[in-house]
């Protein structure tokens, strides 16, 4: 049942993205062409800074998934439990939040 709710999920993700992706830009241009009016500068500078202001806010969740270390497979058997534990308890040790 997962994996046809998983097969239903990320194509309606996808369509959700690229339809948020053009509401924002037409949203841009909307605003582009009001300040166009008042002033072409004040336009391209408002209109430029929140672009990239949006892009940034949009990529930072994707740069910290990015950079989250690789998650640890769990032992398979007894004999692999040793290992585990040590790779676990260096992982903790390192971590700046539990200190």
């Amino acid at each position: 049942m997962f994996t046809a709710f998983k097969k239903l999920l990320i194509p309606g993700l996808i369509l959700f993205s690229i339809c948020f992706v053009l509401i924002l830009i037409n949203q841009l241009s909307g605003l582009y062409m009001v300040l166009s009016d008042f002033n072409p500068l004040i336009a391209k500078i408002v209109t430029g800074s929140l672009a990239i202001l949006v892009s940034g806010l949009a990529l930072t969740p994707l740069f910290i998934l990015w950079k989250l270390p690789k998650a640890m497979k769990r032992p398979q058997s007894e004999s692999e439990v040793p290992n585990y534990q040590k790779q676990l308890l260096s992982r903790l040790q390192t971590n700046a939040i539990l200190k």
